[in-house]
Formats: structure tokens, C-alpha cells, sequence
């Protein structure tokens, strides 16, 4: 192998491990909805597509969460200072006896899951609905003042162009907000708005972008020299 393949190769690699993709990324979001606003960054680690239980490509575990959550329906205004705990990546079709689905103190079920194509699957026995960049679970944290806050999906329903993300939240073990909260004919949670950016894919992107460009640059410089 000559030198300038050699190079070329280091860059490549360089390039790649510099992009925090394949071990961790973050995603900034925003909520709003009704009485709830919030916004902040996810952090996310890649993990396999069946993750879920279904194959879903971009599938994501949620690794930290930051940012602010006001609710005006019950007075909540706090900073998220992280995930709940235990974290849970457990769904409904990968629970098992022995680790079932999570729950928080209040009763909201959880399983920390990102799917950044919004293409959440079908991974709780009897929804109805998928798609989003939550499944029907969600992701639980938790906020200044004693406080549980959630973000999920309700899926893409019928006669609505995207998926309807929902927000509740809890004091230690009382639910203060979910509308609908246990009826599955309607969707569930404040409703609002859920955006992201940059999305991980998008890192994804970049990298090979700059991969690509490196190397013909290279290839350009190997070229002149022969």
C-alpha cells in the first residue's frame, strides 16, 4: 500500500471517530402543546434495530436529557436535570418476567427509546398506532422540584398528517397531567408539537460527507505527484 493510500485511509478514520454518531450524539427538541412548552437537548447512543423487539432502523437508547419543562395547567416550571431512574430500555414485546416494562412512581410506563426517522414500531401489545420520534412509551425525567415529566408518541392517527406527541406529568406518585391518560380509543397526553435538530442521521450524513470530500481531495493530491 503506498503512502497516499495510507493517508488517505488515517484521514478517513480520523474523520469518522471525530463524528460522536457511533458513540454518543445530541439532539436538541422543543414541546409545545396546550399547557405545556418545553425544550433542551437529548443524548443518544446508537443500538441495534431490534432494540424494540422490532426491527426499526435509527433506533436509538436515550442516555441523558437536559433542558427546561413548564406545565401552566398545575404550576410546574422547572429544569430537567435528567432521565428517571432505573433507565429502562424493556418494551412491551421485549419484557419479560424477569424485566418487565418501567414505571414511574405515578404509574407512567417508559422505555427511554429514540427512533430518529420517526418511525417508531408497533412495540406495545395492543396500540393501535405507530411513527414518531417516540413510541408509545416514551421517554420519563425528571424535573426540578420533585417532579416527573414524559414525552411519547400516540402514533400516526387516522385524519392527521404526522405523529401525535403527547406530555404528562407527575409529582413523586400522582399524576398531575395526562388527558385521556388510560383510555385507548383516544390519543393520550397533552398534545403538542415535538421538532428535533439536528437529527442523528443527519450527523450520519455529514461524516460521510466529509469522509467523501476528504478523499478526493486525496486522491486529486496523489494524482499530481505520479
Amino acid at each position: 500500500m503506498t503512502s497516499f493510500y495510507i493517508k488517505a485511509v488515517c484521514l478517513g478514520a480520523m474523520i469518522c471517530t471525530s463524528v460522536p454518531l457511533s458513540n454518543a450524539a445530541t439532539v436538541g427538541f422543543s414541546f409545545s402543546g396546550g399547557s405545556v412548552t418545553s425544550s433542551g437537548t437529548l443524548t443518544v447512543i446508537a443500538a441495534a434495530n431490534n432494540t424494540s423487539g422490532v426491527a426499526t432502523p435509527g433506533t436509538y437508547e436515550i442516555t441523558g436529557i437536559t433542558g427546561t419543562f413548564t406545565d401552566s395547567s398545575d404550576g410546574i416550571s422547572g429544569t430537567i436535570t435528567g432521565l428517571y431512574v432505573p433507565i429502562s430500555y424493556v418494551t412491551g414485546v421485549t419484557a419479560t418476567m424477569a424485566t418487565p416494562v418501567a414505571f414511574t412512581g405515578a404509574g407512567l410506563s417508559y422505555d427511554d427509546l429514540y427512533f430518529a426517522g420517526a418511525n417508531s414500531p408497533l412495540d406495545c401489545p395492543g396500540a393501535p398506532f405507530s411513527g414518531g420520534y417516540f413510541d408509545v412509551y416514551g421517554v420519563a425525567f425528571n424535573i426540578s422540584g420533585g417532579y416527573v415529566g414524559e414525552f411519547f408518541s400516540n402514533g400516526v392517527v387516522p385524519g392527521h398528517a404526522g405523529p401525535l406527541y403527547g406530555a404528562a406529568d407527575t409529582n413523586a406518585k400522582t399524576i398531575l397531567d395526562e388527558p385521556n391518560a388510560g383510555i385507548d380509543s383516544l390519543p393520550q397526553g397533552v398534545l403538542g408539537s415535538f421538532t428535533v435538530s439536528p437529527e442523528p442521521k443527519t450527523l450520519l450524513m455529514l461524516a460521510t460527507g466529509l469522509l467523501a470530500i476528504a478523499l478526493i481531495r486525496f486522491a486529486r493530491m496523489g494524482a499530481r505527484k505520479s
